[in-house]
């Protein structure tokens, strides 16, 4: 009832010519992370064998396929996993940071039952949807990539929307070095809502406006 009430605020907005922006967490909102964890597990157990008796344990049992057993962290996860020996914890936390923190291994995220039918049905009522995350900038085009594949509405520019209402500037944007004499110039002749990151703020720090 929550979710159809915003719906509905949204399309008495639109019908207004009025504009709604809606921002959404992804990881434990959007998406479940935990088959991203399971399956680089899954190929540390299988890279370092030889190295990991007490994660290959985890395989031999099944354990490591049981989505319950997984955490954000690889610590806990590990634990849960019935992983103790210090230095397989050492091995595995290192291969996890360099694949969990990338493009490629995001694909195996899932969406949470109703996410994407939710953000479809609050883009297609006319409002702005806006992803926030903690996700490292490098993780962009996996991220943009891995929300296409899933349905999710994604609408990617290059170019300042100088026609735009709401407008959201992340770190990204501050790769344009005229992003802040635009954003001036953008608020006197129209003027709007503007979102900004904070990774925006320090990376336009010192750019002339």
């Amino acid at each position: 009832r929550h979710l159809q009430r915003i719906l509905d605020r949204i399309h008495v907005k639109t019908k207004r010519q009025a504009s709604s922006v809606v921002i959404f967490d992804l990881d434990g909102t959007l998406y479940d992370n935990r088959p991203r964890t399971m399956y680089i597990m899954r190929q540390i157990a299988d890279q370092f064998y030889d190295q990991m008796p007490q994660l290959v344990r985890a395989v031999e049992s099944g354990e490591i396929n049981n989505l319950d057993n997984y955490q954000y962290g690889p610590e806990a996860s590990l634990a849960c996993l019935g992983v103790t020996d210090e230095n397989e914890i050492k091995l595995a936390k290192t291969e996890w940071s360099k694949r969990f923190f990338t493009d490629d291994y995001q694909q195996y995220d899932v969406p949470l039952p109703g996410a994407k039918k939710f953000v479809c049905d609050v883009y297609e009522a006319g409002a702005t949807v806006i992803y926030l995350t903690g996700r490292d900038v490098n993780m962009l085009v996996g991220l943009t990539q891995t929300l296409r594949m899933c349905g999710f509405p994604v609408v990617c520019t290059p170019y300042f929307p100088e026609n735009k209402k709401q407008i959201l500037l992340t770190r990204s944007s501050a790769c344009d070095p005229q992003v802040v004499d635009k954003l001036k110039s953008w608020f006197e002749k129209a003027g709007g809502d503007a979102l900004v990151t904070t990774g925006f703020l320090a990376a336009a720090k010192g750019m002339e406006a």
